[in-house]
């Protein structure tokens, strides 16, 4: 349960965040805290919640349901609600030292969601995070060298991950608001055999992240990916690219039931949650506003922003007669 020494508004829980954020990672601030950001000239990350913004409920009140459900599960993994920590690099321990990775995942299993560990967290990261309690997956970048990215998938089987994914869209590197700047390990863009063969190593669930086209979506299901991430990773990638939840629809569609579909970038609210469950997501990710809750108060606080989300969520769903969370559709969302 949320603690109550926190705030419940999230601009007093920003506010806070913010101070924190300022002291300890001045250069990245600005852009985890939504104030600036993304890659070029910033069109992109504007436009993620901009898009989310433009989206409106259709009202439903006149219904017999009394509590509406948010648990659900992805890849096997039972959730409390639909939503995930989104895989962050090593940059965000400047906001809770070496244990940064660890506390995310105690939020993440006081709450009872999934957490992840993005590039390049070690084996001993990974290992702690799992050993918190919550389903952790492991995220790796497309790198250069084959038998690095086989070590990476192998520390992620020891160490008890649940899944692996493939951070696509890292293949020409990201601004150093991003992610950390490690451009000379990445390989170029990777072609359907090339991914085909790095599934391949692996028995775990495989996650292609940084699904943005039908194209792409499409391919993944024929490479044997078990679950996409339509993601533009938070808009450091490219500038005009189309905000994650736009292209939602038209990928679900797409892949239907042949793999789970994940959304990412964007994510602050409860309300943002079911429209992307209503436009075909099965799950969200969230980044910044986890962050937020660390800043907030370690595991504690991180717990605390995702307790804010679910009952979000299930809020929202009360209002617009959506009984579980597998029954949001698109006729709720205007």
């Amino acid at each position: 349960m949320s603690a109550p020494r926190f705030p419940r508004e999230w601009s007093d829980i920003k506010s806070i965040a913010g101070q924190v954020l300022r002291e300890r990672t001045r250069n990245n601030a600005a852009s985890w805290l939504d104030e600036e950001g993304g890659f070029g000239t910033g069109w992109s990350f504007r436009r993620n919640r901009e898009a989310f913004e433009e989206l409106a409920f259709e009202m439903h009140l006149l219904h017999d349901i009394k509590s509406p459900r948010t648990e659900t599960t992805v890849l096997g993994q039972r959730l409390s609600a639909p939503i995930m920590i989104a895989p962050m690099s090593r940059m965000i321990n400047v906001v809770c030292g070496a244990e940064t990775f660890t506390l995310l995942a105690r939020g993440a299993k006081m709450a009872g969601v999934a957490a992840s560990a993005g590039h390049p967290a070690t084996f001993q990261e990974l290992t702690s995070m799992v050993a918190e309690g919550a389903p952790v997956f492991r995220t790796i970048k497309p790198l250069r060298d084959d038998a690095a990215f086989v070590a990476a998938v192998r520390d992620a089987e020891r160490a008890g991950s649940f899944a692996i994914a493939m951070d696509i869209d890292a293949i020409a590197g990201l601004n150093g608001s991003g992610d950390e700047p490690r451009h000379g390990e990445l390989n170029g863009p990777l072609s359907p055999s090339e991914v085909k063969a790095r599934r391949k190593e692996t028995h775990l669930p495989f996650v292609l992240k940084g699904i943005m086209s039908v194209r792409d979506a499409v391919t993944a299901v024929e490479v044997g990916a078990d679950a996409i991430i339509v993601s533009n990773h938070g808009a450091h990638i490219l500038d005009y690219c189309q905000p994650s939840i736009k292209v939602l629809p038209k990928i679900a569609d797409a892949v239907g039931d042949a793999v789970e579909v994940w959304l990412d970038s964007g994510v602050r609210r409860g309300s943002d949650v079911l429209k992307a469950l209503a436009l075909g997501a099965d799950a969200v990710l969230i980044g910044r506003v986890a962050l937020w809750g660390l800043a907030l108060g370690g595991a504690e606080g991180v717990a605390h922003v995702l307790d804010l989300l679910r009952l979000e969520l299930q809020r929202n769903m009360l209002l617009t007669g959506v009984a579980s969370v597998e029954q949001a559709s698109p006729e709720i969302v205007v």
